[in-house]
């Protein structure tokens, strides 16, 4: 996001980045056609099938993780607690309903703001310096904002079905 020299060397963090946010895009398409199932129920399901499925990889590559998870004070996990309730079911059960009553590219520069607001409470919250990278990875957010909102104003954007 602030174009920190360091991630160049990180190629495969960058390409998991790009694949995960190819894989939210093709999930939030199959959301948007989806009619007729409360996004509760659909992430209920998710979270039917995947806890397993995490637990077991965090098992064969975080040996001792679950022991150590046990043994946190409970101040640690609110943060946890936080981020399954608001962030996960409240947040993506929200977008899903969203997704199901309106097209993606009213939505999609809601999503793309939020960097900007992270970047913007690190700031104010926790004193971070603003730096030209940081002004260059807003302006760049910003724009591709107004991108979007500009065409689907115009009518480029192909109608929702």
């Amino acid at each position: 996001i602030g174009f920190d020299p360091k991630l160049a060397g990180e190629g495969l963090a960058l390409w998991l980045c790009i694949a995960a946010a190819a894989m939210y895009s093709g999930g939030a398409i199959l959301l948007r056609r989806l009619q007729g199932v409360h996004a509760f129920t659909i992430f209920a399901w998710i979270g039917l099938t995947a806890a397993p499925m995490l637990l077991l990889a965090s098992a064969v590559f975080e040996p001792g993780a679950l022991a150590a998870a046990a043994a946190l004070p409970t101040l640690a996990l609110w943060p946890i607690a936080y981020s399954a309730i608001f962030s996960s079911l409240i947040g993506h059960a929200g977008m899903a309903y969203l997704y199901g009553r309106y097209p993606v590219s009213t939505l999609a520069p809601m999503l793309i703001l939020s960097p900007v607001l992270g970047a913007m409470l690190a700031v104010i919250v926790l004193g971070d310096p603003v730096t030209l990278r940081l002004w260059i990875g807003g302006a760049l957010v910003i724009g591709s904002v107004a991108v979007i909102t500009v065409r689907t104003a115009r009518g480029l954007e192909p109608a929702a079905t």
